[in-house]
């Protein structure tokens, strides 16, 4: 049953410090980072700002389901920098949740990619929960009017828009004929 695990073992992993992920960073090369991640590297650097307080100060291993602050910093050291541990859960994102491709790309075992992922993302929510600018809203009269004059400019056929929406789902209508669809609303 061990060749049909979906795991891969550590023998056959990097060290976490050689990993393609440490690679990318040490690079400073921002279209490997925006790639891997959707971030370049000024963000990725102000984000990290706030990331990294709060990752030293939690413990990884949760205590009755919580995460609770570190009092000493004796004990074994951490597998992942802070920068390691925001990358992993920014990686998971982009990578629509694949642990095996995050065990290559990180050189984690598959329980560390669980237990600093599961951290990480805590910690990440945590973090922009509590800042306005990360929270979603409508924009007021005055923006919406600046983003319609903008549109305006560059397409002068489309009156009164302003906004769109990515990721949203709404139910619309589809053609009755097969035909139609792939005529007109193939994403072309």
């Amino acid at each position: 049953w061990r060749r049909r695990d979906r795991r891969i073992p550590r023998v056959a992993l990097v060290e976490p410090g050689k990993s393609a992920w440490r690679r990318i960073l040490v690079s400073g090369n921002d279209q490997s980072l925006i790639t891997i991640t959707g971030l370049d590297f000024s963000v990725f650097g102000e984000l990290m700002e706030r990331f990294e307080p709060m990752y030293s100060q939690y413990s990884v291993a949760p205590v009755d389901g919580k995460y609770v602050k570190v009092k000493d910093k004796s004990g074994r050291r951490r597998l992942m920098k802070g920068e390691d541990c925001l990358g992993l859960v920014l990686v998971w994102t982009r990578t629509r949740g694949s642990l095996t491709l995050l065990q290559v790309i990180f050189g984690l075992s598959r329980t560390g990619v669980e237990v600093y992922l599961r951290f990480g993302k805590r910690l990440l929510i945590k973090l922009l929960s509590r800042d306005v600018n990360s929270k979603i809203g409508k924009p007021n009269r005055c923006r919406v009017e600046s983003y319609m004059e903008a549109v305006r400019e560059m397409h002068p056929a489309l009156e009164g828009v302003g906004l769109s929406m990515d990721g949203l789902r709404l139910s619309s209508e589809a053609p009755g004929s097969f035909v139609a669809q792939n005529n007109y609303y193939n994403g072309w």
